[in-house]
């Protein structure tokens, strides 16, 4: 899979937490607007396109409002003027859990990803696990929350070390914030 991030060259949508991606291959390829809140992380999707698409730009006008000028194509912006900050490769490679009716409840990926800040040049590579919850898995927070912490001692008898609160954008540009 390779997702490329865009955010304005002042980080305002990050400002607001907020992540614009589009991902090319995978189960869920398109263009991806995350925004984290106090009720939790929501996510608008679109299709893969190798332009913006119209709902995205809409979606950053309502939140932003009007942006004099032009875009190179030389229509007017809708939107901040948004830009490549950082383009991950990752490999994934996903296990599913099953309860005991055979549902699948929460997917494992491994994912091995290479990254580079755009805005820097700055290339990393690392190793991570994510467990999501799956649809079966109900939508009782405290249930889903019961079943993630069944699953995260095994990962870390495995080797794995828990990491709090840091997306792989905030790991690729970990170091441009840090210069700041």
């Amino acid at each position: 899979m390779q997702a490329t991030y865009f955010d304005t060259p002042d980080g305002a949508l990050a400002a607001q937490r907020l992540a614009l991606r589009r991902r090319i291959g995978g189960k869920d390829a398109g263009w991806h607007l995350k925004s984290k809140g106090d009720d939790g992380a929501h996510e608008l999707l679109w299709p893969d396109s190798q332009e913006m698409p119209d709902g995205v730009r809409e979606v950053l006008r309502e939140k932003f409002g009007e942006n004099e000028g032009h875009d190179q194509r030389g229509s007017d912006t809708a939107a901040p003027r948004v830009n490549a900050i950082a383009t991950l490769h990752t490999i994934r490679d996903t296990t599913v859990v099953r309860n005991s009716d055979g549902e699948a409840i929460i997917e494992l990926a491994d994912d091995t990803v290479d990254a580079t800040n755009e805005l820097t040049g700055r290339r990393q590579q690392w190793r991570e696990w994510e467990a999501e919850l799956l649809p079966a898995a109900g939508s009782d927070a405290a249930t889903g929350a019961k079943l993630l912490d069944l699953v995260e001692p095994l990962l870390v008898a495995a080797g794995a070390t828990r990491v709090r609160g840091t997306s792989k954008i905030q790991r690729a540009m970990r170091q441009e914030a840090e210069e700041r």
